[in-house]
């Protein structure tokens, strides 16, 4: 009798230990990210393109989870996480009010990182904003570097020329139209690369701002029913990149692609 309610007892068991193993949550997680960020991530012909996007792959393939990636606009794909209609998205940075509908890693996929470009053949120093006052700086349309240079541009203290994309405004500096133009670093490397004039250009050393992470968002409204392990399990598998300097290795092939 004692011999067949320990049997019981041991099925019981067994069964509620199958049954926790089964609700993990093993679908593909719905990953969005944006339309054209390169050579971090952006769209060619439907298909997701990109470093960040490879970071992502790997990530994911280290801890067995399947993922499906889609891009769409910003401002979109924000609301979508926001709402839970979508997983997650990369890559983005951490701000209080993100924090509000998202969960964050602890590692980032990339570090964004403004710097000042000038022509080898014409280089100036460069230690603090002063150095640009008085000077023509390219900017992409648009652009935000920091609200001490935004102030001198605003006042007139910094002299600059918009360009419509990354390629346009290296094609201004390269043809004398202005004395530096200012970027993400891996955009204007990436840029300079496809144009196959990477080595007419110097990066001046000192960042506009420090470098800022940009990280894999998960909606805290999404139905991930295995959230904790699964967060647990990309931190450990996205440390052990960056320890490996698989990350890098990865970023610097997409900046110096052809």
């Amino acid at each position: 009798m004692l011999v067949r309610y320990c049997c019981i007892l041991l099925l019981l068991v067994s069964t509620a230990a199958a049954g926790v193993v089964g609700n993990t949550d093993t679908r593909p997680l719905h990953l969005l990210t944006l339309m054209d960020f390169r050579p971090f991530s952006w769209c060619e012909d439907g298909e997701v393109k990109g470093a960040d996007q490879a970071i992502i792959k790997r990530l994911f393939a280290r801890i067995g989870r399947p993922v499906t990636l889609e891009c769409l606009p910003w401002k979109r794909a924000l609301s979508m996480v926001e709402s839970g209609s979508a997983d997650g998205l990369f890559a983005g940075y951490r701000t209080p009010e993100r924090e509000r509908f998202a969960d964050f890693l602890a590692k980032p996929l990339h570090y964004s990182k403004f710097k000042v470009f000038v022509c080898k053949s014409a280089p100036f120093p460069f230690e603090q904003l002063t150095d640009l006052h008085g000077r023509r700086i390219g900017l992409q349309l648009g652009y935000s570097v920091n609200p001490q240079f935004d102030a001198a541009r605003a006042s007139g203290k910094v002299d600059v020329q918009e360009a419509s994309d990354t390629y346009s405004g290296l094609g201004m500096l390269m043809n004398g139209r202005v004395e530096a133009f200012i970027g993400g670093e891996e955009a204007i490397w990436y840029a300079a690369h496809k144009m196959r004039r990477q080595d007419e250009l110097l990066m001046l050393e000192q960042p506009l701002h420090p470098a800022r992470p940009a990280y894999l968002m998960l909606s805290k409204a999404a139905p991930i029913d295995d959230r904790e392990q699964l967060i647990d399990a990309l931190n450990q598998a996205l440390e052990q990149m960056w320890q490996s300097g698989e990350v890098e290795a990865v970023i610097d092939r997409y900046v110096a692609a052809d």
